[in-house]
Formats: C-alpha cells, structure tokens, sequence
C-alpha cells in the first residue's frame, strides 16, 4: 500500500469518530450593530392588548378574586386557594347530563348519563344498513366462515351475509346453532346501535343469552359482554338480568362495576358479593369442608351471613352500620364495541363499593372464621381459626344462630364409650339357663359354706389397721374447696348451667378467653382423672356426662 493511501485511510477513519461532523450546523445571525431607541406609534386595538398583557402580570385585589377555604383544614391553620374567576364560570357552565335517575338498588344510589362530546362519520353507514335490515328473516342455509376483529355488513359475501340473517333469526327464536365468533360480535353491535328500533328488554335478553350460549366456546366473549351488558342496562334503566348464581358470580367478576349485578337480595345476590369479594377467607378451600361436609358448610355459613348483614343494614342500606362511603365511577359505555356517536354515552355512577373497603374486608374475615370455629366444635375438630377483633355483638349474633341452625350431639367422647362398652358387654352377660329350684338352692349353699369359711379364717387372725392421718392442707385441695380449683369456680358453675354468657364473664373477669380458661380446667382434670372435664359443642362449654357427678362434688 502507497503512503498516500494508507494516509487516506487513516483520514478516513478519524472522521469516522468525529461526532462534531454528524450534526447539523447552526445558523449564525448577524449582531445588529445599531443600538439607538426608535418611537413607535399603535393603534388603539394594539394599545387595548397591551393594557390586558400588562394588567395580567399584576396581582388583583383580595375583592377580585374568589377564595375556597380547603376542608382539609379543620382544626388547622386556615388555607386558602385562589381560583381565577373565569375557572369558576367554567364549573357552573359545566355540561348537564342528558339523563339522571336513581335505580332501585341499595348498592348504586345515582346515575348520569351524558351524550358523547364529539361526533364522527365512522359507522354511520353500518347504522343505516342495520335498520334496512331490521325487519329482514333469514332463511335457512349452510353456515359460512367469517373473521374480522371489527364485523361489518360490507365485509361479508353473499354466502356470508345469508347465514348472518339465518343464525340471528335463530337466535331471536331461542336456538342458538354453532357460528364464528365474528357473527356474534356483529348481531352485539346491530343491539346496541339500534336502540330505539328494539325494546330494551328485549335486547338486554339477546345479548346475555348470546353471551351465556357461546361463551364456552369463545371464552373472550368474558372480556366484553360484561361489560356492554352493564352499559346497555344503565343507559336504558334496567335492573340487571336474572341469572344463576354461576354466571352471575363470572359477570362481577368481569365487569369494573360489579356493584351493578348483585342483583335482588332475595337470590342472595348480596352474600354472593360478599363472598367472592369482601373477604379474605374462603371456607370451601378449608380442608374440614369435605364432600361429606360441603352441604352443612354452605347452609351454615349463608344463613349466619344473612342474619349478620340484616341487623347491620337499616333503611335499605347495606351495611350502613359500617359506615361505608359512596364512591364514583365514570365509564364510556360500550368500549371496544363497533357504535355509532349517536348510541355513544358516557356514564357516572355514584354506589356503595363494598369490595374496596378495607373495614368491611376485616369484619367478613372474622364473621367467616368465627363461624367455622364453631362448625368444627360441632364436629368435634378441636383446632381453631384466627379471629382478630370481631365485635361482641356479632359474635354473639353468631353463636345464637348457630344454637338454632344446628341440634344438640352427643359428645364424641360419649358416643365413643357407648361404641367400646357395646363391644366388650356382652360377655359379661349372664348365661341363659332355665329356672330351677334345685339349683337356685344348690347356689345358696355354695354361698354360705364360703362365708363359713371367711369368717372363721379372720377369727383366727389378729387384724391390726394403722391409722394415717391426712394433713388439712391436702384435705382441703382433695374436696375441691382450694387449691387449683377454686380460680375456676365462677367458670365451673356455668358450665353446669350450660351458659355461654355466664363462662365469657367468668373468663373476663380471670383476664382471660373462654376458650383458654377451658384449656387450663382439662390440664387439671387429665393430671386428676386422667380425661378431660368439659368440652365445646359449638354454643358454650359443657361438662362430659360421665364426668357430671365429679363436677358436682367439685362445685
């Protein structure tokens, strides 16, 4: 390689590194070498814009400004907020909904809708066509492939468009024959954009059934029609649609405002909620809540939930002794839906969200857990939940409907010595012979020739008994009058009287749980008699039957 080319080279490929020479190059303007002033006259509408820009720079006066003192200071210091008067004229000329009601549900309070702020040409065509075809029956024909993630009438073919008309006439008979996924989402927007030209219920009935019908098949049916079917019922004041408790428990699941299909109280469309999403626990994953168990778990804890929210709840509102705030929600109806700009709407909801408060969160936790400690005493599990601060009144709310839900069983212990004793007793029963006299006296001189012989062998021995004597300290322990048992005394007579409200006082006063108080009268009782003395049947503490004359001679 020639010098010159290896010095090109090298050139070259410094450049390449020059970032300077990349970018681009900055104009430089000339400095003015003048700088002696000039008048300038303006016009009266320049001298006008002059006198506002310099009048805008200036802080007004306290009486030209409006003043809102914060509610966050109470107590405090005072805090005040200028707000320009022009912003206050923009609230009070702030847009009036198009249509205001309040439905008849004791979880949503108001409802706004407001009509959508801007117009578009988009679907206007699709709008138009989806009246001329209204009134148009489908004849039977062969099902035709169709996909488009935004169905339209002008995108389908001949073969196309005949089984759109055949699978909706099906459909508004009840029949509901296998089709793609697209002629669905079609017959969705032909409903909502065609409002005035289908009764609402009517339309509200065809888009859940579509939904309940093929949402098995086509699972992304869950991501919309939730939705939709919300914004559909509270454009046109509709109570949400009547369905099971299974599909009703997917669609507030699915939709941002499941407030809306708790539904009437009397399908126990607010327990459901509570359910699902106000608590913590759920008892059907607990491992005592068998197949075999299943049945008195579910009854057991919908009815103590239903007795609870009654007695909190007043003038038809749901727990209003919680004191749960409303909330707000703005949504724009039927997004991701094909609708035109007259069909759009925009809608603000005021309710009572219970699935966003934390304390009504706590409190279904503890009412859950309470009660399955209770199912388990009544099944004679011993084991018991956490319950943090479950308030008095309830829990005694809980243990009397349980008293009521659930009969008085025997103790397993009991029912376990009766199995024992069943077993073994029939061996010691006497032998069954006939009646006989000769025998009879036969027994009887067997008898008196053993006692013969008993009292003469203790004649002929000295028989000496030593007397010991027992200290009172340990005579006293022994009756029961002292010693580890007179703590328990108060507790112990209401355990024989079978009253839970006598054993909580009982315990309060020792500075204790009842449960725990229990706990340290069994320890005594194993370390005496080598068995426990009471047990928990689910309502209060009661003695073992075949333990009761010992608790008496305790008392």
């Amino acid at each position: 390689m020639k010098k010159e080319e290896r010095t090109a080279r090298d050139a070259e490929l410094d450049r390449f590194w020059d970032i300077g020479a990349l970018l681009p190059r900055r104009s430089v303007f000339p400095r003015s070498e003048r700088t002696d002033t000039a008048e300038i006259e303006l016009s009266p509408i320049e001298k006008l814009d002059q006198t506002v820009t310099r009048e805008q720079s200036i802080p007004k006066r306290p009486s030209e400004q409006t003043v809102v003192h914060s509610p966050m200071s109470v107590g405090a210091a005072p805090v005040h907020h200028v707000i320009d008067p022009r912003l206050s004229s923009e609230r009070t000329n702030a847009p009036k909904p198009d249509d205001e009601y309040e439905p008849s549900s004791a979880l949503l309070h108001t409802v706004k809708i407001y009509r959508w702020k801007s117009s578009y040409p988009y679907y206007e065509d699709f709008v138009k066509t989806a009246e001329k075809l209204q009134g148009v029956h489908g004849v039977p024909c062969e099902a035709v492939k169709f996909f488009s993630y935004v169905p339209q009438y002008s995108q389908m073919t001949r073969g196309q468009f005949g089984w759109y008309l055949w699978f909706r006439e099906c459909v508004r008979r009840g029949e509901y024959p296998e089709t793609d996924y697209s002629y669905i989402l079609l017959y969705a927007y032909e409903i909502i954009n065609l409002f005035d030209r289908i009764d609402p219920a009517e339309g509200q009935r065809l888009m859940t059934a579509l939904w309940l019908h093929y949402r098995e098949t086509y699972r992304q049916l869950d991501s919309y029609f939730p939705e939709w079917i919300c914004d559909y019922s509270l454009i046109h004041h509709l109570p949400p649609p009547k369905l099971d408790a299974r599909a009703r428990a997917v669609l507030m699941q699915r939709c941002s405002l499941k407030e809306f299909y708790v539904g009437d109280d009397s399908e126990n469309g607010y327990l459901q909620a509570l359910f699902l999403f106000c608590s913590n626990y759920d008892y059907q994953k607990s491992k005592f809540c068998t197949e075999e168990n299943k049945p008195l778990f579910d009854r057991t804890m919908t009815e103590v939930l239903r007795q609870v929210t009654d007695h909190l709840s007043e003038s038809g509102k749901l727990f209003s002794a919680s004191g749960m705030e409303d909330s707000r929600i703005t949504r724009d109806a039927y997004s991701g839906a094909l609708c035109s700009y007259r069909m759009k709407r925009k809608i603000e909801v005021t309710y009572c969200s219970f699935s966003r408060s934390h304390e009504l969160r706590f409190l279904i936790t503890d009412i859950l857990k309470h009660t399955e400690n209770r199912l388990r005493a009544y099944l004679g599990v011993r084991s018991k939940l956490t319950v943090y601060a479950l308030p008095t009144n309830v829990r005694q709310m809980i243990d009397e409907c349980i008293a009521e839900l659930l009969p008085r069983k025997t103790s397993a212990e009991k029912i376990r010595r009766q199995e024992d004793t069943a077993e073994y007793a029939h061996l010691y029963d006497a032998p069954q012979t006939a009646l006989s006299l000769s025998n009879a006296a036969e027994i009887e001189r067997l008898s008196w020739d053993t006692t013969q012989k008993l009292v003469d062998a203790f004649d002929e021995t000295d028989m000496q008994t030593d007397t010991v004597e027992i200290p009172a300290e340990i005579e006293k322990e022994a009756d029961g009058t002292d010693g580890a048992w007179l703590p328990y005394r108060d507790f112990l007579h209401a355990v024989a009287e079978e009253n839970a409200e006598k054993q909580r006082i009982a315990a309060k006063e020792l500075g204790k749980m009842p449960d725990a108080v229990a706990e340290e009268i069994n320890v005594l009782s194993f370390d005496c008699m080598g068995d426990v003395l009471i047990e928990d049947d689910g309502i209060c503490y009661r003695v073992i039957e075949d333990y009761r004359e010992f608790l008496n001679g305790l008392l």
